[in-house]
């Protein structure tokens, strides 16, 4: 075997342990604590109050209730909804997130989940609520 072969070998060897080290380097480093907690995540909300937004003619500002009695008001894109939104109805909110854990309150869900679809749903207030 003549120099070059052999400069060419050790040339190939020393290329895939640089290639594995990368590799293992990235695997090592990824970040971790954003492994998927939801996918699909889905939430049935009370409608109790309906306005509209001041600042975005695109936003609704919906009233809504959870199953534990908290209340806050959300802003929510209008071509989110399904169907007409009207007070007094169950809606079933379907958001996406990929994420640390969060606290499952509405401020939360509404502020670092992405919210996909609004549509209502034939649930009764005091299945859920």
């Amino acid at each position: 075997m003549n120099q070059k072969n052999k400069m060419f070998i050790i040339g190939g060897i020393l290329l895939f342990v640089v290639i594995i080290f990368i590799v293992l380097l990235f695997t090592l480093n990824k970040n971790n604590k954003y492994e998927k907690n939801y996918v699909d995540f889905v939430r049935t909300y009370y409608i109790t109050g309906i306005s509209s937004n001041n600042e975005d003619a695109d936003y609704i500002n919906l009233n809504v209730e959870n199953t534990d009695g908290e209340q806050a008001t959300v802003k929510v894109l209008r071509n989110l909804m399904e169907d007409e939104i009207i007070e007094g109805n169950m809606y079933e909110f379907t958001f996406d997130y990929s994420g640390p854990k969060i606290n499952d309150t509405i401020s939360e869900i509404f502020n670092k989940m992405t919210l996909k679809n609004v549509r209502i749903t034939n649930t009764e207030r005091n299945d859920v609520l």
